[in-house]
């Protein structure tokens, strides 16, 4: 299966990352930035460039699952939190939908 791990570079996205890959997956890791990639290809993923606070439909395409682990991190806002928490969450939704999801 080719799967999405939204959130990716944080705890619990590294670990699924590396559980996909090991088990025979493509885990196609969203990072926000260039300099995450390395730490994705480390653990056995193919890193995809994308932001939830953009457009992360791109990155959707052509995946299975999605896995939706990001936030918006310790110290957020309740800004930042609508913004990656919920609507980042709706968007991949949408974008499920629209790959045929």
């Amino acid at each position: 299966m080719r799967v999405l791990v939204a959130g990716s570079h944080g705890q619990v996205g590294q670990h699924l990352v590396r559980l996909l890959a090991a088990a025979g997956h493509e885990a196609r890791a969203m990072v926000r930035t260039g300099s995450q990639a390395p730490t994705m290809e480390g653990l056995g993923g193919v890193p995809v460039l994308a932001d939830l606070e953009g457009d992360p439909s791109p990155a959707a395409e052509g995946c299975d699952a999605i896995i939706f682990t990001a936030g918006g991190g310790p110290g957020s806002g309740d800004a930042r939190k609508e913004t990656v928490d919920r609507q980042g969450a709706l968007k991949l939704i949408e974008a499920a939908k629209g790959y045929g999801g």
